[in-house]
């Protein structure tokens, strides 16, 4: 509960189960989509300092993420169910930033990025 999102999914979660409905929960780990955020680092040059540089994580298209609920709504569930879709591969940052660098054919470096410094980011960041 120390980290921000995941307190607030947890309240979240909690208040659906309390409210007493039926539900089924669909709780992905991270969006592809995220790496917009990193456009203006990419105009600013060719090494991305990322957070969380030794954290795999197998980000999910949002669009997948869609077809998960719209078969989980469709499929007649229960309720009760936390549903946890995930990406094809579990990725370092490192890893993103490669794959990243050779679709746009630029040759991108990462470097990982200290906490406090992308704590402060994250925080001054209203767009994604």
């Amino acid at each position: 509960m120390s980290n921000a999102i995941t307190a607030y999914m947890v309240r979240s979660e909690e208040a659906v189960q309390e409210s007493g409905l039926t539900s089924t929960v669909v709780r992905p780990a991270a969006f592809m989509s995220n790496a917009l955020r990193w456009r203006d680092k990419l105009r600013a040059g060719n090494t991305l300092r990322l957070p969380f540089a030794g954290v795999r994580i197998a980000c999910i298209d949002p669009r997948d993420l869609g077809a998960v609920a719209a078969v989980a709504l469709r499929d007649g569930r229960d309720g009760g169910e936390t549903l946890t879709p995930t990406g094809p591969e579990s990725l370092l940052p490192a890893d993103q930033v490669a794959i990243l660098a050779e679709v746009l054919g630029r040759p991108l470096s990462f470097e990982a990025q200290p906490a406090d410094e992308a704590r402060a980011e994250m925080l001054s960041s209203t767009s994604p």
